[in-house]
């Protein structure tokens, strides 16, 4: 476990393209998520195929709650 600060550090550090944690909170479950860290090198090309991937992300929970 680790803070966020943390991840963005340790990604820059380890020199890793990409950082991810789980976010989760006390508050309710739509507060809990994911977190990207990208790095300056090849951050714009990961977070473009982050933000693309995420409409399709969503209909896979829709889906997954729905059959819950």
């Amino acid at each position: 476990m680790c803070s966020s600060p943390c991840l963005a550090y340790t990604t820059k550090q380890l020199n890793y393209p990409l950082g991810l944690m789980i976010s989760a909170s006390h508050n309710p479950h739509e507060f809990n998520g994911l977190k990207f860290t990208v790095s300056e090198v090849d951050g714009a090309r990961i977070t473009k195929l982050i933000i693309e991937k995420l409409p399709e992300l969503e209909q896979q929970d829709d889906k997954a709650q729905d059959e819950a």
